[in-house]
């Protein structure tokens, strides 16, 4: 297959892999493929603006500290210089002359009008530095918006493409639209919870939930991807760990996906192995220990410490060869440390890894109530629900998936356009974007609250992830979030969440 220079380089790499040929596809498809294309660029774009922002911020950080350190040295110079001419003062000292006095009275004007200006420049840097934390977090905001709004649209007909009739080189062709899709995704969620975690605002769940189950779809998910590396992945658990423990099973789970996948990349011939042991407890913990061990490449000893700082990977070489924004394992580090532990790892090179935590995860008890949106058969039949979504194909996936489970349906494009509906028609449940044109859903949930007087449960659809964004809609009346791209099953859940109460 020809190489095409249009195309970003991950995704070639993808079309190369599965060896589809744009040329040799139905216009549709070329068309579809392009438009996974533009995400790949855009998050490409996206990507080095943040670690410009990034960089650009540190340095004036830095560029500051320096200029403040420069004055205090030189405020250190005055006071003993004060300090030497307030000696002649004292009994015993040399006699005092009017060139004393006027000595001692021209530096303490001096030091007067320095600490001044010294008081100044902090104001300034800290003002400084808290509008570009501002700026940052606006920038990464849009960022999220700009790059989960098509991959929802993406991710998601992909989901729905995969429950309908295709041959085995139609399924093929779409799991690697839906593989390169998930890694956009990883990506850009890695950004977001570097931001949170910078800002001591990540929290976390505790939780009952199950490390059987919670593992099983990643293990399942890898297995492919060592499969078609033919490598083994393989799981060994301790038998005295219970069913279920209490804790973070997403962030848990983030974490060991990190390992296991930096462990499948960089492994190209024998096993990668998560190896789980009962490390003690106490009457309220148990102490867990992951270790995540792989024969691949190793890391050399002197690079160990580096491939925990953001943005950096043991080498260039390794960024051209393997990809990735370097951002996995400074999360899963601070995501463990999080938790209560640390992250530590032995390499040799060429010869293999192993990435090891112990973190304390609670004693509990199986939890009686699942969720209700999994492994389930979905109905909203009866039910009436109001789509208010100005994105034409975000519109259609959840209009698609509404459809197929039986739920009556009505459709608004924006807050305005709503009104109509609200006012002719008792909804069950109100699915409401944020960002959208004339009235926004921040205006629409205000005018359905407080001059409407509907209770009807809102439940927010919305590409920025982040938890000042949650928070901001549980403020303005809205009874529920969910974050793009979601899964069919989170969308059914949180409907039926609201239908029950």
């Amino acid at each position: 297959m020809s190489s095409n220079p249009e195309f970003h380089r991950l995704f070639q790499r993808q079309l190369k892999k599965y060896q589809i040929d744009p040329e040799q596809l139905a216009p549709n498809v070329k068309e579809f493929l392009s438009s996974l294309n533009a995400s790949y660029l855009h998050m490409e774009e996206n990507r080095l603006l943040v670690e410009r922002a990034i960089r650009l911020s540190s340095e004036e950080l830095e560029e500051k500290n320096k200029r403040l350190h420069e004055e205090s040295q030189k405020q250190q110079v005055l006071i003993e210089s004060l300090k030497t001419s307030f000696k002649s003062l004292s009994p015993g000292g040399e006699e005092i002359n009017d060139d004393n006095l006027i000595h001692i009275a021209e530096q303490i004007k001096i030091a007067i009008k320095e600490r001044k200006k010294l008081e100044k420049d902090l104001v300034k840097a800290r003002e400084v530095a808290e509008a570009s934390l501002e700026t940052r977090k606006i920038f990464l905001a849009n960022v999220s918006h700009e790059v989960r709004t098509p991959l929802n649209a993406i991710i998601g007909m992909s989901g729905v493409l995969a429950d309908s009739n295709l041959n085995e080189e139609q399924r093929e062709y779409l799991e690697a639209i839906r593989a390169s899709s998930e890694g956009l995704l990883v990506i850009i969620n890695d950004i977001l919870d570097l931001t949170k975690m910078e800002s001591g605002k990540l929290q976390l769940e505790r939780i009952p939930f199950s490390i059987d189950h919670a593992l099983k779809p990643v293990m399942r998910g890898f297995g492919v991807k060592a499969q078609q590396k033919e490598i083994q992945l393989t799981i060994e658990r301790d038998v005295t760990i219970p069913d279920y423990l209490k804790g973070d099973p997403t962030r848990l789970v983030q974490v060991l996906s990190n390992l296991i996948s930096n462990s499948i990349k960089f492994t190209n011939k024998g096993s990668v192995k998560l190896i789980i042991r009962n490390k003690g407890n106490d009457r309220d913990d148990y102490l867990i220990q992951f270790t995540v061990v792989d024969t691949g490449v190793g890391i050399d000893e002197s690079k160990i410490k580096a491939i925990f700082d953001e943005f950096t990977q043991e080498d260039a070489s390794i960024s051209r060869r393997y990809g990735g924004t370097g951002l996995g394992l400074p999360i899963a580090k601070n995501l463990v440390e999080i938790m209560g532990g640390t992250l530590d790892v032995e390499s040799i090179k060429d010869k293999g890894s192993a990435f090891s935590f112990t973190i304390p995860l609670g004693k509990t008890e199986k939890p009686t109530v699942t969720d209700v949106g999994v492994g389930v058969e979905k109905d909203l039949s009866g039910k009436k629900i109001l789509l208010i979504e100005d994105n034409e194909i975000n519109r259609f996936l959840a209009s698609t998936l509404l459809k197929k489970w039986n739920a009556s349906l009505s459709m608004a494009i924006n807050g305005i356009d709503a009104i109509p509906y609200l006012q002719q028609e008792a909804y069950d449940v109100i699915l409401m974007d944020l960002q959208m044109p004339e009235e926004d859903g921040f205006q629409s949930t205000h005018r359905i609250r407080e001059i409407l007087k509907l209770k009807t449960p809102i439940i927010a659809l919305t590409a920025n992830a982040l938890e000042s964004e949650r928070q901001a809609c549980l403020r303005a009346g809205m009874n529920d979030y969910l974050s793009k791209p979601y899964a069919p099953d989170d969308l059914y859940s949180k409907i039926l969440k609201h239908l029950v109460h």
